[in-house]
């Protein structure tokens, strides 16, 4: 559908466009949201016309931790994404950083979720009913957070 197969975030329709390293997808409508780890960006698909845009991000040497405009914003390696059903919010597991982040859709900001823990590599998300489910994978614990209360759960796993 997309990309050159270079690694690079380049912006483009079809194989003009180039990603590095996707690693997540969250689709709503004819739209496709892509994290990429080593670009630490955060893309759209266009599934109609195929066309491939930045929300967040530059290039895989260029990353950080700064939340607010999209353009100033960075993340370092997110490794998973997810959209929230009961707001336009795309929540994205910044594993270089640690952190729950949120990137409110539309042309909103990217801001950081403060949490009463920290994350330990956080790679894995899903939201539904007010919940974020986080797997915080170098911790060896799946989290449960409220969106309301920002309460923060480990959930016991048992065989």
């Amino acid at each position: 559908m997309a990309g050159s197969g270079a690694l690079a975030v380049t912006d483009g329709t079809g194989a003009e466009a180039a990603f590095a390293e996707p690693l997540a997808l969250a689709a709503v409508q004819q739209r496709v949201y892509v994290c990429e780890g080593a670009g630490s960006a955060i893309r759209t698909l266009n599934v109609r016309n195929r066309q491939v845009t930045t929300l967040v991000g530059q290039d895989p040497w260029n990353y950080g931790r700064t939340d607010g405009a999209r353009s100033d914003a960075r993340l370092q390696d997110p490794q998973a994404i997810a959209l929230d059903p009961d707001a336009p919010l795309l929540w994205i597991a910044d594993g270089g950083n640690d952190q729950l982040r949120s990137l409110r859709l539309g042309g909103g900001e990217l801001a950081t979720y403060a949490l009463p823990q920290r994350l330990h590599n956080p790679r894995g998300l899903a939201v539904a009913g007010g919940v974020v489910w986080i797997a915080d994978t170098d911790a060896h614990a799946v989290l449960r957070m409220d969106t309301h209360s920002g309460a923060l759960h480990h959930v016991p796993i048992g065989e």
